[in-house]
């Protein structure tokens, strides 16, 4: 298959659907405190993921607006004293989703901390130093160890979301997050806390979770063809490179009019021009003219051209995606 060694690449941004599709319809959120009394010894600092989940969730942004209601968490308690229920969320569907109703809640999100562990290990290094005369000469290498310890942090978390209305589990995520850290007596970082590392950890669960349950703009790189396959005058060969710088630093108005030009002027017979206009109508987000333009480009090749091949696969699942994502931005 035909492809261009180092080729120009342009970043092209996406919006992809929520993993969990139910979620979309309900935007409308409570957080119930998560269950965590058995790492409570792990420091004030260490989990506390109900805040971080409701921070997240009331942060979280989509073409610029706010994606989620976040039901106030006063109010959550409140009820639950009222109901004489407990906070950590762990009772049955049926409960929560009287507790929703009572709130206003479309869904309520609960879950519990199942092992959150430290564990540290030590080991020693070797380095290596060089030692010169008083003249900088007759230098000799020597090799000298230091300790090190490597400090290794789990968290496991379980999280659920439940539909008020219906009583039942839209998804039930598990996370199961770990990370090293190593430090030696030489060097001048230092080992994060047990609290701190778990911090790091809550946060990155945290993140999952929200992004099963949003819809999400994705960036990627798409190679473009830099040489044309037919033969042009100078200027419009220069309008082709030009074309390509354009699209570099996100011109993609003026690239589109001078590639648009291009295929016109060669009636639509250039692969290359063909491709680099669908490239430019898919960073627009036009993707059927992408699509088409894509079509075009692969009956002209006499050989397959792995740019093209491609994009061809990459724009279908992109229609599809962002049919999906766009249907679910519109559920109330």
């Amino acid at each position: 298959a035909l492809t261009t060694g180092c080729a120009t690449k342009t970043t092209i941004r996406a919006l992809e659907p929520a993993e969990v599709d139910r979620s979309a319809s309900l935007k409308q959120i409570g957080v119930l405190q998560f269950d965590e009394k058995k790492y409570y010894g792990f420091g004030r600092y260490g989990i506390n993921l109900a805040t971080k989940l409701e921070a997240r969730l009331t942060n979280y942004r989509l073409d610029d607006k706010p994606y989620f209601v976040i039901v106030n968490r006063s109010d959550l308690d409140r009820v639950l004293d009222e109901q004489k229920l407990q906070h950590s969320g762990l009772f049955s569907q049926n409960k929560l989703a009287e507790l929703g109703k009572l709130t206003g809640a479309q869904a309520l999100i609960s879950g519990s901390v199942s092992s959150a562990s430290s564990n540290d290990s030590y080991y020693r290094d070797t380095r290596t130093r060089e030692k010169c005369d008083q003249y900088g000469r007759n230098c000799k290498t020597s090799e000298y160890t230091v300790s090190c310890t490597m400090r290794q942090v789990g968290l496991g978390v379980q999280i659920r979301m439940v539909d008020v209305e219906r009583g039942d589990l839209v998804t039930a995520q598990s996370f199961n997050e770990t990370e090293k850290w190593s430090a030696c007596k030489d060097e001048k970082k230092a080992l994060p806390s047990r609290e701190q590392a778990l911090e790091t950890l809550s946060e990155r669960v945290v993140a999952k979770f929200v992004d099963k349950i949003t819809p999400k703009y994705v960036s990627f790189q798409v190679a473009l063809l830099d040489d044309v396959d037919v033969v042009l005058p100078e200027r419009q060969e220069k309008e082709f490179e030009a074309a390509l710088e354009f699209i570099e630093i996100d011109r993609l108005d003026r690239a589109e009019q001078l590639l648009s030009e291009l295929h016109y002027a060669v009636q639509q017979q250039s692969y290359a021009i063909a491709y680099n206009l669908g490239v430019v109508k898919e960073a627009s987000a036009d993707y059927e003219s992408a699509r088409q333009l894509y079509q075009v480009a692969d009956r002209l090749t006499l050989e397959p051209v792995d740019e093209i091949n491609t994009a061809l696969a990459r724009i279908d699942r992109l229609i599809v995606n962002n049919r999906q994502a766009r249907n679910q931005l519109n559920r109330d």
